[in-house]
């Protein structure tokens, strides 16, 4: 259950849900995490959420976005970045009273915790040279990549791919620092690997 937790929890620092609505827009003091039972609170905060509903709703809101329209460029050369993924709490946590649990500004890196489990794919999928790559070098047959669209057609990428493609938000971008595309992106240690591959020839 704690492993769930911190795995929705990471997925919601990148996808744009939230666990509480206020806010946003203030800065102060950070603090860094000292109790080794700190998500045992959170986890208790949280356990009224219905994680799944919340989940399926994600994933049916990313299928009925048909189209998108980010200008990325296409990646010119192989290049690696590291993407730090701490997160500081834009609200206060509380507890059932009211009680504030973990103030605005707490910080913590939920790959301290645990692994995310999938790579993500940002591609274009208004380019034929991009999609023939993918189907070229077999990507679309990999189940444990995630197919994210940064422009074009998603229904018309996911009737040609076999699989199902996500549609780009600007938290995505950001959060992830995607610059060209196609880009790879997964979980290293304490980071995210955000590789980007030009669209030629094979993949290492």
């Amino acid at each position: 259950m704690k492993k769930l937790v911190l795995l929705l929890t990471a997925v919601l620092c990148f996808v744009s849900l939230t666990l509480h609505a206020k806010t946003i827009g203030k800065t102060g003091n950070t603090y860094p995490i000292v109790e080794p039972d700190a998500y045992e609170e959170i986890k208790n905060k949280m356990k009224q959420t219905n994680w799944q509903k919340l989940w399926d709703k994600m994933r049916q809101s990313a299928k009925t976005k048909t189209k998108v329209n980010f200008s990325i460029a296409q990646a010119r050369q192989d290049k690696t970045f590291h993407v730090d993924p701490t997160y500081t709490l834009p609200f206060d946590i509380t507890d059932d009273k009211g009680k504030v649990i973990y103030p605005e500004g707490y910080r913590f890196n939920p790959l301290d915790y645990m692994q995310f489990p999938y790579t993500l794919l940002f591609f274009n999928a208004n380019s034929v040279e991009q999609v023939t790559w993918i189907m070229k070098n077999k990507i679309h047959e990999r189940q444990d990549i995630m197919f994210i669209a940064v422009s074009g057609d998603v229904a018309a990428a996911q009737a040609q791919l076999k699989r199902i493609v996500y549609g780009c938000n600007q938290r995505l971008l950001d959060k992830f620092q995607i610059k060209a595309v196609p880009s790879f992106v997964y979980s290293q240690n304490r980071y995210f690997v955000v590789r980007e591959v030009p669209p030629k020839g094979g993949i290492k």
